[in-house]
C-alpha cells in the first residue's frame, strides 16, 4: 500500500490591513475595511506567508496598545508584520506603551515571524518581548527605552535581531539594557545600533547582555554607552553561557566615560568557548575594555584595544589554553603602564608577550579617522592596516560588509580599510 502524505500549500499567501483610522468594515482585507486595533485582529484567518501591514497614516500613527502575536508560520512561510510603504499610509508606525503598559510586542510560544520597520516607546519592560518563541526576526525596529529593556528575548533559538536602532532615557530609574537575552539558542544580534543614556548611577545598564545563553552570535554591532556611570554599564555583557560557541566579531564598543568594562566573557559555573575577532574597543576611563574570565582557550585576535583611561586595556584572568590564539591584537594605552591583566598581574607590553600572547600584536595608536564623531574607521596609515590574521569564514567580512583581506593580510578591528575610506 502507498502512503501519500498531502503537504500543505501555502501559495496564496495574503495581505491583511491595520489602521486605527479606518472607517470601514474592520475586517483587515484592505485599507477602507483595515482592522482598526490590534485586539481586532482575527489571528484565524492568519496562515504561513501572510503579511500585515500597519497604517503609518501620511507623517505618522500612533498604536496606544499591545500588539499580541497569536499565530505562527513555517519555516519557509513566515508571517511578516510590518509598517506599509504605500504613499498614505508609509508614516512612522509608533507602539506606545504611556508608561502603564508592559510591552510593546509579545511574542509567546509562537514561531517563524518577522516583526519589521516599527518604532516602539514607553513599555515597562521589553518593548518587544519574546519567550519559547523560536526563528523569529525583529528587523529595523526603533526602540525608546524607558524600561527593562528594548529586546527582552529568552527561552528562544534561531531568532535573529539585526538594523536595529535601540536608545535609552537620559535618566530612568530602573534597569535599562538594549538587548537582554537569556536561556536562548542559536540567536544572531546583528547590525543594531544601541546606545545607554542612563546615568542613573544604580542600575544595571547594558548594551546587549546574555545570561545562560547558547551558541550566540553578536556581530557588527555599534554599541555606546554615552553616560558616566562608574559600574553597571557594560557594552556587550555575557555571563554563565550553557555551552556552545560565543562569536564576537566586528563589534564597535564605545565606552566613552562610563568606568565599566567593555566587552566581557565570565563563564563563572558554566560552559562554552568564545571567539573575540576583529572588534573596535575605545574608552576614556574603563575599567577593562575586555574582561575575559573562566573560560579555557579563548582565542581573541585582531581587535584593537584602545584605551585613554590609566587602567590596563583588558584582562584576562583564570586562563587556560594557547598563547597563539591571543594574537594580533592591536593595543593602545596612552596614559598607562600596562596594557593587560593576566592573572591579577599588570603586564607592559614587553611582560604581556614574554608570556606568548599578541606575537604579532603591535602596541600603537590605531589612528582613527574622528574619535570625538565616533567614526572609528582608520585613517590611511593606521598601523592596523595589513596587521590582522588571515582567517576564514565568518571573520572575512567587515562591519560593512567589505570582503577581507583587501591587502595582503587582515585589517586589524572592525573596518577593513579600502581607498574608499579617502572619501
Amino acid at each position: 500500500m502507498i502512503i501519500t502524505l498531502e503537504i500543505p500549500s501555502y501559495s496564496q499567501s495574503k495581505s491583511y490591513y491595520v489602521d486605527k483610522n479606518a472607517i470601514g468594515s474592520n475586517n483587515g482585507n484592505s485599507w477602507a475595511n483595515a482592522w482598526v486595533s490590534f485586539r481586532n485582529i482575527n489571528w484565524r484567518n492568519i496562515c504561513p506567508g501572510d503579511t500585515i501591514f500597519i497604517s503609518g497614516g501620511e507623517d505618522s500613527t500612533i498604536y496606544n496598545e499591545t500588539l499580541n502575536v497569536r499565530k505562527s508560520g513555517v519555516l519557509d512561510n513566515r508571517i511578516v508584520i510590518t509598517k506599509d510603504t504605500e504613499i498614505g499610509h508609509n508614516g512612522k508606525v509608533i507602539i506606545d506603551g504611556e508608561g502603564k503598559r508592559e510591552n510593546g510586542i509579545i511574542i509567546s510560544k509562537n514561531s517563524n515571524i518577522t516583526i519589521k520597520g516599527i518604532a516602539l516607546r514607553n513599555s515597562n519592560l521589553g518593548l518587544i518581548e519574546l519567550s519559547h518563541a523560536d526563528n523569529i526576526m525583529i528587523e529595523a525596529c526603533e526602540m525608546d527605552v524607558n524600561g527593562r529593556a528594548g529586546v527582552y528575548i529568552e527561552y528562544s533559538k534561531e531568532s535573529e535581531i539585526r538594523r536595529c536602532i535601540i536608545e535609552t532615557g537620559s535618566y530612568v530609574d530602573c534597569q535599562t539594557d538594549g538587548i537582554y537575552s537569556q536561556y536562548t539558542v542559536n540567536n544572531v544580534y546583528d547590525h543594531n545600533h544601541i546606545v545607554i543614556n542612563n546615568s542613573e548611577p544604580s542600575g544595571h545598564d547594558d548594551c546587549i547582555q546574555s545570561f545562560k545563553d547558547n551558541n550566540l552570535t553578536i556581530r557588527s554591532n555599534y554599541c555606546e554607552q554615552n553616560n558616566s556611570k562608574t559600574s553597571n554599564a557594560q557594552g556587550i555583557y555575557t555571563t554563565m553561557p550553557t555551552g556552545g560557541v560565543f562569536r564576537f566579531y566586528n563589534n564597535i564598543v564605545n565606552m566613552g566615560n562610563a568606568k565599566s568594562n567593555g566587552m566581557s566573557f565570565r563563564t563563572l559555573t558554566g560552559t562554552g568557548a568564545v571567539e573575540i575577532i576583529g572588534n573596535t574597543l575605545y574608552g576614556i576611563r574603563s575599567y577593562s575594555l575586555m574582561y575575559v574570565t573562566e573560560t579555557s582557550n579563548p582565542i581573541i585576535k585582531n581587535n584593537i584595544i584602545y584605551s585613554e583611561g590609566t587602567f590596563y586595556t583588558a584582562k584576562l584572568l583564570n586562563w587556560n589554553g594557547n598563547p597563539d590564539n591571543i594574537n594580533n591584537n592591536l593595543v593602545y594605552a596612552p596614559n598607562s603602564n600596562y596594557v593587560w591583566n593576566f592573572n591579577e598581574s599588570s603586564k607592559n607590553w614587553s611582560q604581556w608577550r614574554a608570556l606568548g600572547f599578541d606575537a604579532q600584536g603591535k602596541n600603537a595608536d590605531p589612528k582613527f579617522k574622528n574619535i570625538e564623531e565616533g567614526d572609528f574607521s582608520l585613517q590611511a596609515e593606521s598601523p592596523a592596516i595589513d596587521a590582522g590574521a588571515t582567517l576564514g569564514s565568518p571573520y572575512n567580512i567587515d562591519i560593512l560588509g567589505v570582503t577581507r583581506p583587501v591587502g595582503t593580510a587582515y585589517d586589524i578591528g572592525s573596518y577593513e580599510w579600502t581607498d574608499n575610506n579617502m572619501k
